[in-house]
């Protein structure tokens, strides 16, 4: 049965490794009373039944139709947890992954977001590969990959442009990879914002290597709201074999990124290493390493940084925090 397919329809493909079938079992909502400008809930929840109890490949597909057919709904119901999938190309907007454990998630593309791609939350040993992100580079809140609460999330081989952080951070998030990720454009790679609430917990253990940044407000970022109770910290974060190419602001640790604020921001930062970062920035100031001048940041380190701005080095600026610098480095100068 053929039927026509828009930015709103979802074309899923269920791939059962184990099955070795090469035939696939089609699923049309239709089936099950699923029109067109109609709630299509329960319709596509029989249908995704049907098709999970396929002992062969499934594919549902869903007609055209408008912001009242209930898609959303039954999508953010439905689509929560989706362990191990291959070869699936998705037109969405929202994909999320909660409470998953050994999960791999491989060869997916996700195009035009309403907001976030991707919001995974409370996952263990979790693994995107081969993932795509597509957003305009001015649609808001589209961030590519937001983290939470997770311990082992692996991001290799990914492609994202979006129009905010391509891959976020937040508070309890534990041995996080980045590996092989092309970023591009957006607001860049951040840990962040935290403070804001006392619930947080504290961000440890990121190794981000060989990633390529391309026109984005900023490169790798770390952030902390001033004038917030929040006190859990950041620590342990590696970043090595980094490529810039025209970024606006492309080290920076900002633990002010709320002005007219009174108090200092209360995350302690430590240990965080920046190595063979390289490429081209927007500003005169490369680096921008501004901490809390009550928490000052610890065991920083600038090894071999090589960022040009109108064909000569950058500057570094540094505030509350005396980084270690090894190999290459750019001139220091007083922040204001």
């Amino acid at each position: 049965m053929d039927m026509e397919l828009s930015t709103t329809t979802l074309v899923l493909f269920i791939l059962l490794a184990a099955c070795g079938i090469t035939q696939s079992l089609v699923v049309p909502i239709a089936k099950y009373s699923g029109v067109p400008n109609s709630d299509i809930t329960q319709a596509l929840t029989n249908a995704w039944r049907e098709a999970c109890a396929s002992p062969t490949a499934s594919k549902i597909v869903i007609p055209r139709g408008n912001e009242d057919s209930g898609f959303e709904r039954a999508l953010f119901n439905m689509l929560i947890t989706l362990p191990y999938l291959a070869m699936v190309f998705l037109t969405v907007k929202n994909f999320g992954f909660n409470f998953m454990k050994h999960a791999v998630v491989r060869i997916i593309t996700s195009k035009d977001s309403k907001n976030f791609n991707v919001n995974e939350l409370g996952c263990q040993n979790f693994t995107f590969d081969g993932f795509k992100v597509i957003a305009p580079g001015n649609s808001l809140n589209t961030d590519g990959i937001h983290l939470g609460r997770s311990n082992g999330v692996r991001i290799l081989n990914t492609d994202i442009a979006v129009g905010d952080d391509c891959i976020s951070i937040d508070d309890g998030s534990v041995n996080t990879h980045i590996y092989n990720v092309k970023c591009g454009p957006g607001h860049g790679i951040s840990v962040g914002s935290l403070g804001k609430y006392t619930t947080e917990a504290p961000v440890e253990g990121l190794i981000l290597k060989k990633v390529t940044l391309t026109n984005t407000d900023n490169g790798l970022r770390i952030k902390s709201w001033p004038s917030a109770p929040g006190t859990s910290p950041i620590s342990n974060l590696y970043y090595e074999d980094v490529t810039m190419i025209n970024i606006r602001n492309p080290i920076i640790i900002d633990q002010e990124i709320a002005l007219g604020t009174n108090n200092p921001s209360k995350i302690r930062i430590r240990n965080v290493s920046f190595k063979n970062i390289r490429g081209t920035s927007l500003t005169k100031e490369g680096v921008n390493l501004i901490c809390s001048s009550v928490l000052s940041c610890e065991q920083v380190m600038l090894c071999d940084i090589d960022l040009k701005f109108n064909g000569a080095l950058a500057v570094a600026v540094c505030r509350n925090v005396r980084p270690t610098i090894a190999g290459r480095a750019l001139p220091f100068v007083a922040a204001n």
